[in-house]
């Protein structure tokens, strides 16, 4: 585990401003994080990637079914950063 007295100088996270998830299910998802309030700002349930706002935050989902793999996921977090 990480020593916290050991954190990197002149870089402090100030706020998460975006995740982005893999989904099965397009659809579902979009209903899913709207019945948690999220807002639609770019796809929808017909899309292979869709944009989510809550508040200055946004959740990304994307579209991760090939027919050679039924499960190529992979996640990503960007972090906003005091400089």
């Amino acid at each position: 585990m990480p020593d916290p007295e050991r954190r990197p100088t002149g870089c402090r996270p100030r706020s998460i401003s975006a995740v982005t998830l893999a989904t099965r299910d397009m659809a579902r998802a979009v209903a899913f994080y709207a019945s948690l309030g999220f807002e639609l700002e770019y796809g929808g349930p017909r899309a292979s990637f869709t944009s989510l706002r809550a508040g200055e935050g946004r959740l990304n989902l994307f579209l991760a079914v090939e027919p050679e793999n039924p499960w190529t996921g992979w996640g990503r977090i960007i972090f906003r950063v005091e400089n």
